[in-house]
């Protein structure tokens, strides 16, 4: 039996907590091509991936028309809850070399026009009147789980010629965390203390959420949800939106080395309460609401 996205599990091993939605590396340097890593991320519960590595050239430079894998920049595709995400460049005054540097911001636009910026990249100033340049050209969203895969490029103009340190390439990136059709998509964040997910269009397949119930329960062997115990009951105060972040607090204490813990969270709609599905003998299903305690 396989269970859905509903729960995610917290191991601790001798390095350390291993079940952190992405994880810790080094920006680059000056003088070196931007990649993932020189993303800032500004969004809660919002995470990238690489899906491929930097690849040297840059297809998109000479004609975009012209090839079908390069795409300007625009909306990419509407997420479930009626929002889309926009690439763009924002200019502002600071020297690289002889040029000013920008902002690569991917924007989340709301169907009333509001925006927001999901993340960013800085251009840069690097050694011999050069810098560091990337752009953000879209690929396409999965409204269904909530991705967005897009595509980076990256280069290293000058204004007074030369040969530059590195050719220019492209990264392909997916970011997740956004709005989901109907599966709860939890991220564990250490750093913010707690769990955080956003309210999916279609919660566990109902029209909408009442409130939402979260449990946690340790590892066994054999599986079971009948160990699970309330984390935080009955939130919010007033019926979710789509798209509304929520942050649950994490009061479990820290497993000890080789164990670990699960986080499920249930929502419930008019009474009716669902939590997930499971995958069993080549079919889903949904998961028995009974098998969890009252959440008071």
């Amino acid at each position: 039996m396989k269970e859905g996205l509903a729960m995610i599990v917290r191991i601790v091993s001798i390095l350390g907590s291993i079940a952190l939605a992405g994880g810790f590396t080094l920006a680059s340097q000056p003088g070196e091509p931007l990649t993932m890593e020189d993303f800032v991320v500004v969004m809660p519960g919002i995470t990238i991936e690489r899906v491929a590595a930097r690849v040297e050239g840059n297809p998109c430079a000479v004609s975009t028309f012209a090839n079908p894998h390069c795409l300007y920049p625009g909306p990419v595709g509407r997420f479930a809850d009626g929002t889309f995400l926009i690439p763009d460049e924002f200019t502002y005054p600071v020297g690289c070399g002889d040029d000013s540097c920008a902002h690569q911001e991917i924007w989340l636009v709301g169907p009333d026009s509001s925006t927001t910026v999901v993340a960013y990249l800085a251009n840069r100033a690097a050694p011999g009147n050069r810098w560091d340049d990337g752009g953000l050209m879209s690929a396409g969203v999965d409204a269904f789980r909530g991705t967005a895969v897009i595509r980076l490029r990256t280069s290293s103009p000058s204004t007074v010629g030369g040969t530059p340190p590195y050719q220019a390439g492209q990264e392909l990136l997916l970011m997740r965390g956004f709005v989901t059709l109907a599966e709860v998509v939890q991220t564990f964040a250490p750093q913010a203390g707690g769990l955080t997910y956003r309210v999916p269009a279609l919660p566990e397949g109902l029209p909408a959420a009442d409130h939402f119930d979260t449990y946690w329960g340790p590892l066994t062997r054999p599986f079971t949800f009948a160990n699970a115990q309330p984390l935080q009951c009955g939130y919010p105060a007033a019926p979710p939106k789509p798209g509304d972040c929520l942050t649950v607090a994490d009061t479990v204490p820290t497993p000890a080395v080789g164990e670990g813990v699960y986080y499920v969270t249930a929502a419930t709609y008019q009474g009716q309460r669902r939590f997930g599905r499971k995958y069993m003998n080549g079919a889903f299903s949904g998961r028995d609401p009974s098998v969890l305690p009252a959440c008071q």
